[in-house]
């Protein structure tokens, strides 16, 4: 996966878009007419509905987060530091040469607004949500991937962001989740 730009439009989740929550193979699974390929049909149709959940999770973080910052920074600063700070709680790198320019010149006021959000319930329940549901994902991928997505948890944890919790999302209930917590844009 790519990481947050400033450019990004966010337009995955749009009001009344309910495609994320419904899968096409649902009525293979009611009439018990399932084989291995439907199978792998269906699990790679969950795996895209779990990212497209994470990517609005993503987009609704970067979107309250530019608002927030458009009262400390400049419009394309603010863009670009909602980019950074989108970019480092979900571990990735930027998607353009101006964003990494960007995080890499602004480690410290990066760092500071991170720890900013750790007073934020509304963006740490998304990102741990997202996060788990990533780990989630990777089990499905292979060791590599879990690894990656277990130190991902592991960093998060000591960055102050991860929330515990005893409550485990189902598929459905994480894609209402991160539909409601994209299309509400509240702080």
């Amino acid at each position: 996966m790519s990481g947050i730009s400033e450019t990004d439009n966010c337009q995955d989740g749009k009001k009344g878009d309910n495609s994320a929550l419904e899968s096409p193979h649902s009525n293979i699974l009611m009439k018990g007419e399932i084989t291995p390929a439907d199978l792998m049909k269906n699990l790679n149709v969950l795996l895209e509905r779990m990212h497209t959940g994470v990517d609005m999770i993503k987009a609704g973080v970067c979107e309250r987060l530019a608002r927030r910052y458009s009262s400390s920074y400049e419009p394309d600063a603010a863009a670009l530091m909602a980019s950074a700070v989108g970019n480092e709680l979900f571990f990735e790198r930027a998607s353009d040469a101006g964003g990494y320019n960007f995080a890499v010149n602004n480690v410290k006021a990066i760092e500071d607004e991170l720890a900013r959000i750790q007073a934020d319930e509304k963006i740490r329940e998304a990102v741990t949500n997202a996060l788990w549901v990533l780990v989630d994902c990777s089990e499905l991928m292979g060791h590599d991937a879990l690894v990656s997505s277990l130190q991902h948890i592991q960093r998060s944890k000591e960055m102050g962001i991860l929330l515990q919790s005893d409550k485990i999302k189902t598929a459905e209930s994480f894609l209402e989740f991160a539909k409601a917590f994209y299309e509400s844009k509240s702080d």
